[in-house]
């Protein structure tokens, strides 16, 4: 009777074993990784020259992109930080800073590329506005002592400019086509007065400006407003100075 029993113990032991076996456990169902968002990245930059009486004042203008309003203002003269978008054709307005009811820049399809940075110059010819898209350039990299500038022209008239430095031995740019917008080029980290005159009529000087350039930094320096002389003096003819990230 004992060894029966004993056998009879093996013996589900071995039934309890082969059970335990057999049993698998099913995999865990892991959930898709969501496809990566292909992006550009948007600025819009602040040139409007305003005229006296103009329905759109001297304030901040807003981004948005496909209907949705996109990253902080950008001030008078001043740039946005980069903004991501998905890439593609999206639709974009500049929002103007109305004295009344609201007022925009539609574009209905700027082209957005893979890491691709753009700029959005906005700027006005009277109570005209629109806005110019440029793909930017990949910034240099820093060099001590040194700065780089390039010159963005979109002056309410189309006139194209010479920008010298007073008793400098050759101009900075010999002309620089209305429209145009120019590649870096490295200059020493300085104060600079910089005399802008037409290349065109009567080639007079427009305006001295002074511009300083701070070291290991890159600038666009956009010339917009009125080269007319009758012109206003809150629509005349300046440089915006702006940074370049």
């Amino acid at each position: 009777m004992k060894t029966s029993l004993f056998f009879s113990l093996l013996t589900s032991a071995a039934l309890l074993g082969a059970c335990s076996k057999d049993k698998t456990t099913d995999p865990v169902p892991q959930p898709t990784p969501a496809p990566a968002v292909e992006q550009g990245y948007v600025r819009i930059v602040n040139n409007l020259a305003v005229p006296p009486n103009s329905s759109v004042t001297a304030g901040p203008i807003r981004l948005l992109v496909a209907g949705n309003e996109v990253g902080p203002t950008a001030a008078v003269g001043a740039a946005a930080p980069y903004q991501a978008v998905a890439v593609g054709s999206p639709a974009v307005q500049i929002m103007l800073p109305y004295t009344s009811g609201t007022g925009y820049v539609q574009l209905n399809a700027l082209p957005v590329a893979k890491d691709k940075h753009y700029s959005l110059f906005t700027w006005n010819v009277g109570t005209f506005h629109t806005a110019k898209a440029v793909e930017d350039p990949v910034v240099p990299a820093a060099a001590a002592g040194k700065a780089y500038i390039r010159i963005v022209n979109i002056t309410a008239q189309a006139t194209p400019v010479r920008i010298e430095e007073a008793g400098a031995a050759a101009p900075l740019y010999s002309e620089v086509s209305w429209g145009a917008v120019t590649g870096y080029q490295a200059v020493d980290a300085r104060a600079y007065a910089l005399n802008v005159s037409r290349t065109n009529g009567t080639q007079a000087r427009l305006f001295t400006q002074t511009v300083a350039l701070a070291s290991g930094k890159a600038y666009a320096l956009v010339l917009r407003g009125s080269t007319d002389a009758s012109a206003a003096p809150s629509e005349r003819a300046a440089f915006d100075v702006v940074v370049d990230e």
